[in-house]
Order: structure tokens, then sequence, then C-alpha cells
């Protein structure tokens, strides 16, 4: 199911471990967190990497990456673990290649080299 943005910060901060389980996070929080979302979303647009508004719901299949990203925007002011950063960072690693593969199914990242008989 999407995403809004407040939910997408919810996820991201659970990624992080500063909110655990159905608890909601604190406004300074939810701020942070909201603000690296916008700069994730301003960063995915220029690569035509988004298929929604900015105020909009993120579709499912753009949840994971976008969460990722936005948690790895924010793991050095949250610090969390480190085999839990290692997460993100390995997740937001391969989220452009996801967005890629959903929203661009026709984005060839080298051109073939034609060949000639």
């Amino acid at each position: 199911m999407s995403k809004t943005k407040t939910q997408i910060g919810l996820l991201a901060l659970q990624s992080l471990r500063v909110v655990e389980g159905d608890a909601s996070a604190d406004s300074s929080d939810t701020t942070i967190i909201e603000d690296a979302y916008d700069q994730v979303y301003a960063r995915l647009r220029t690569r035509h990497l988004v298929s929604w508004g900015s105020g909009g719901s993120v579709p499912d299949e753009a949840v994971n990456p976008v969460v990722a990203l936005t948690a790895q925007a924010r793991m050095t002011y949250f610090k969390p673990p480190a085999e839990v950063a290692a997460m993100i960072n390995f997740q937001a690693l391969t989220a452009f290649e996801d967005l890629t593969e959903v929203l661009q199914p026709d984005y060839v990242s080298q051109p073939v080299e034609a060949e000639y008989f």
C-alpha cells in the first residue's frame, strides 16, 4: 500500500532504531526526517525517478528504496548501531537501481554497440 511522507518518515525512524514498534516519533525527529525526505525527493526528481508529487503518496514499489535513502540521509544525526548503519547503507546503495528498474524499465545504462554481419 502506498505511503505518505509522514509514514515514510516513521518507517525511516524505525529503521534507524529511533522509534520502536508502533510508538510515535517526537516532533523534532519528525521534522528532521521529513527534511531528509524532501532532499531525497528532490534528488530523485532530478534523475526522473519519481512518479508521485512531493506531497503525494509514494507507490508500493518505491517505498523501501525511499525509506532507505531517507534513513541514510540522517544516519550521522541519529547514529544508529553499526550493524543497522551497514544494513541501511546497503539498501541505499541499491535504491537507485531498484527505482530505475521499476520506474524506468526501458532505461539502458550503457548503450549497446551495434553488430554488423
